[in-house]
């Protein structure tokens, strides 16, 4: 039976992108995944002959410093994108907002809609500061706990502080620039909440700039799907089992035993894109076991989503953006939340539109707790409730595609837990809010030498950036050639 270097458990974008760059390295890694395509929560999926991506993924941090560019540019990978004119448009209460990430004609936008407001000083503030802790968070990296936080002090004194301040304040300082503006207000606290999965009265001052910096950044569409740029990727790794279950990873003597539904194979180490609250069910180690059990009691407060796919009529359609956020005053009655975000294919994109349709994705936050516990007629009763729900609030904002969209059908967080495999469901990692981040956050070490996890619920998770630096993280902690290659000083 050969033996790999690492086999990666999950091809998600934390495990493809591990897997990848491991390769880049040269070593031997084997890569599972259950489902015939790459990328998870982040990938696309085929249903009656059309394609939709999973959820509502935009593409930023493709520029320097910023990680997804850094391992495209390492990986001498050139996936097919499109720069797009602006990250979304946003549609609160009355006003139709372009937030286009250029940033003077961003700030005549924002002129134009919030008057009496500091537009000028905001995002200044948030283009200097995110820039500046972007160049510091590489001179963090690796980190692995308060013996690293120890390190950069000693290292980086002045920084270091400036860090703690920022960490200290609270995400509520951007609305003292904003005061009175109850629709400004609900867009930067959705904006929070869909970066860090935390609203700015939950998440510190430096969590917030960089969510609410995220749409001041490029923002970029990928042809064939989101699973297009992952499979981009995943070219550079040698061996890829999909439509492979992993059912245990055993510890065995000097190495790590995989059962799955191809056989059995052997690993030197194990990396998991897996949840800290699914490692119990996969690992045969009682240690990881109890460390799975005591991260759903910690952190037990965490988003899923629903999400309504269809099919758009593209004459009505190809004149939107390809983002759109629509906030409401009121939430929706089972999701819970405010926002719908939309994500539409561009109507040259051959495989995700055809001649006359665009694909769409509608994804919003949900509790999960509201999804369990219920019969199969009031499942399905809530299912069609909230379809229902959202195509009247779309046609509310966007009455040109009233009777535009066809064949919708609905996600739950039932529906993600089923797919994905994720514990209920949970599919925005665990939320980026003080009580938690970033002393408390789970780290991708387990309880046992040689096994790993990289995702969207180890440090410092959260979307694509998140869990490239994340992954970026293990690689230097462990690999000292990553270190080497990637420049790391």
């Amino acid at each position: 039976m050969e033996m790999f270097d690492y086999a990666v458990v999950g091809g998600g974008v934390g495990g493809v992108l591990a897997s990848a760059l491991l390769s880049k390295l040269g070593r031997s890694v084997i890569l599972f995944e259950s489902l015939s395509y790459l990328g998870g929560c982040a990938g696309t999926f085929k249903k009656d002959g059309f394609y939709y991506n999973a959820g509502a993924t935009t593409i930023t941090g493709l520029e320097e410093p910023m990680p997804l560019g850094k391992i495209l540019s390492f990986l001498e990978v050139s996936p097919a994108l499109k720069e797009l004119p602006m990250s979304m448009q946003v549609l609160v209460m009355d006003k139709r907002i372009n937030l286009w990430w250029d940033s003077e004609r961003l700030l005549q936008e924002l002129d134009s809609n919030f008057k009496g407001v500091a537009n000028y000083k905001l995002l200044s503030e948030l283009k200097s500061s995110s820039h500046r802790l972007w160049q510091t968070l590489w001179k963090f990296l690796p980190f692995s706990g308060y013996t690293s936080i120890l390190g950069f002090f000693l290292r980086h004194p002045f920084e270091a502080i400036q860090q703690l301040l920022w960490y200290a304040r609270g995400g509520q300082t951007f609305k003292s620039y904003i005061a009175g503006h109850q629709d400004y207000r609900l867009l930067l606290d959705y904006i929070s909440l869909i970066t860090s999965q935390g609203f700015l009265k939950e998440v510190s001052y430096a969590v917030a700039l960089l969510g609410l910096s995220y749409p001041i950044n490029k923002t970029y569409y990928s042809f064939g799907g989101m699973s297009n740029l992952i499979e981009s990727i995943a070219k550079v790794i040698p061996t890829i089992y999909r439509k492979t279950t992993v059912f245990k990873v055993i510890k065995a003597d000097g190495y790590f035993l995989l059962e799955t539904s191809k056989g059995q194979f052997r690993a030197k180490r194990v990396i998991l894109n897996t949840t800290i609250w699914n490692l119990e069910d996969l690992v045969e180690i009682d240690s990881v076991k109890e460390f799975s059990r005591k991260a759903k009691r910690v952190y037990s407060k965490a988003w899923s989503a629903i999400t309504l796919y269809a099919k758009v009529k593209k004459e009505r359609a190809k004149d939107l953006p390809s983002h759109i956020l629509i906030l409401e005053e009121e939430p929706l009655s089972v999701g819970g939340t405010k926002e719908l975000f939309l994500s539409l294919s561009l109507p040259e994109d051959s495989t995700m539109s055809s001649q006359e349709y665009l694909s769409l994705t509608v994804s919003t936050h949900a509790r999960p707790e509201l999804w369990e516990n219920i019969t199969k007629e009031d499942y399905e009763m809530r299912k069609e409730l909230i379809k229902e729900e959202i195509l009247c609030k779309i046609y509310k904002k966007l009455p040109a595609l009233k009777g535009a969209i066809q064949n919708a059908f609905v996600g739950t967080p039932k529906t993600f837990e089923r797919y994905t495999k994720r514990y209920k469901g949970l599919v925005g990692g665990v939320p980026m809010v003080r009580k938690y981040f970033p002393f408390r956050y789970p780290l991708p070490f387990t309880t046992v030498d040689g096994l790993f996890l990289v995702g969207d619920t180890v440090f410092p998770g959260q979307g694509l950036l998140g869990v490239s630096v994340g992954v970026i993280n293990l690689l230097l902690s462990i690999e000292k050639d990553f270190r080497k290659c990637w420049n790391y000083a």
